[in-house]
């Protein structure tokens, strides 16, 4: 299997191909663009199915460290544009706050890398209709990380509707608790940030540290609890 199958076959379901599937000189050399938590993660995913991180963009000191000590050969840069113009990159993993999603995605095809992009697709719907136009407008493989559509419980679940276990279904309904009206933490950050990159294309604001922690619950960065759980 060559690269541009394993991203094929990516892109139809996120499921990876074991690493003895490629040969000695045909692993997947990524980049990895906001290495958060949940960017560290999904990297690590990567790495066990046989694909190789090899730069790490990152505008926290502290998420730089923990991505650094996960991927000790990987070339650290804080600007993901420069990560984009270095050579031997296949794809990008892009884990940022949602208000980055399209001018990092814009960036990586122009760049021709294939993409992983972490939900939600973008900040707007106007935005994620421009983004699917620039998708296939172009040759690369990108595929959108929405993991509850396919892990193996909502798969199983999905089944049981589809065979007819349940009858007939009128009526559903869905929920979703999560408390958000405890006090923002606002007390300086604990390593050194980059904020204007953070803020990237939002309205400018002056720093505040909270921003940066609960970045999904300013309108300026994120559409809320809504398109954060409501996209999958």
């Amino acid at each position: 299997m060559q690269r541009r199958d394993f991203l094929k076959a990516a892109a139809a379901a996120p499921l990876f191909v074991p690493r003895s599937a490629f040969g000695a000189n045909d692993r997947i050399q990524y980049g990895l663009i906001a290495a958060g938590g949940r960017g560290r993660y999904v990297s690590q995913v990567f790495e066990k199915y046989g694909a190789k991180c090899v730069a790490i963009a990152e505008i926290n000191a502290a998420n730089m460290d923990k991505a650094q000590t996960q991927h000790p050969d990987a070339k650290p840069c804080i600007e993901y544009r420069e990560l984009l113009e270095q050579q031997g990159i296949d794809a990008v993993l892009i884990a940022s706050p949602d208000h980055h999603h399209a001018p990092m995605l814009y960036a990586s095809l122009r760049a021709k890398k294939d993409v992983y992009l972490e939900k939600p697709l973008s900040y707007s719907l106007d935005q994620s209709l421009d983004m699917v136009k620039a998708v296939r407008r172009s040759k690369q493989v990108v595929q959108i990380g929405m993991q509850r559509r396919s892990i193996d419980k909502i798969q199983n679940a999905k089944k049981m509707v589809d065979d007819g276990m349940l009858g007939e279904i009128s009526l559903v309904k869905a929920q979703w608790h999560w408390n958000v009206g405890r006090p923002l933490d606002n007390s300086p950050l604990p390593s050194k940030i980059d904020w204007e990159r953070f803020q990237g294309d939002a309205p400018k604001h002056t720093f505040e540290p909270m921003r940066v922690r609960y970045w999904r619950y300013f309108k300026a960065y994120a559409g809320g609890n809504m398109t954060d759980q409501g996209t999958h």
